[in-house]
């Protein structure tokens, strides 16, 4: 019995070393990349955001485009390949296919920039008084992937918690004999 506890509690130590290490890799890793996407955030993703809301998904207006355009152009270097490659799409074809896929971009960087600084995304109220989705379709489908995170979530949490009890319970009925599930 004490062979075995001595076995365990070096198990324990050797498993909060390794953990704390993948957190502190995980903490210094994370933080220029916060602070990147502060700056695109700042700079590029909001002005732009700020500029095209009103006209998501709408129908194609040449100065809204052209002004949006500039913004990404003057912060290129915030930009990245998919703004780069559909910015050359809308100078090139300034068609309502190419505008609605800078949209579907925009709208998606705003979402995902405020989601990593921690910052609210637009309710689906929101986005739904404002018409700011692109079809009937990728609005269900918006509801569908949001329905499914939230499943998904509260599954996981509850495996979570039961892999911590039923391991709590084995640790008990090796260190002391007694189980938090008594058998009858």
């Amino acid at each position: 019995m004490l062979n075995t506890l001595i076995t365990n509690s070096d198990f324990l130590g050797f498993l909060s070393g390794v953990l704390a290490l993948l957190v502190t890799i995980y903490v210094f890793k994370a933080t220029p990349k916060y602070q990147l996407v502060r700056e695109r955030y700042d700079l590029l993703i909001f002005p732009v955001f700020k500029i095209l809301e009103p006209h998501l998904f709408k129908p194609l207006k040449e100065d809204v485009l052209n002004e949006v355009v500039y913004a990404i152009e003057k912060n290129r270097h915030l930009a990245g390949g998919k703004l780069d490659e559909l910015v050359y799409l809308c100078k090139k074809a300034p068609n309502q296919y190419n505008y609605n896929k800078l949209c579907r971009c925009i709208n998606s960087e705003y979402d995902n920039a405020c989601l990593r600084l921690g910052l609210k995304r637009r309710s689906i109220t929101y986005r739904v008084i404002r018409d700011q989705y692109q079809t009937p379709l990728m609005f269900v489908l918006y509801l569908i992937a949001n329905l499914l995170f939230f499943l998904l979530t509260i599954f996981f949490t509850f495996l979570i918690f039961s892999l911590i009890v039923t391991g709590l319970d084995t640790l008990l009925q090796l260190w002391l004999g007694i189980s938090i599930f008594p058998v009858k």
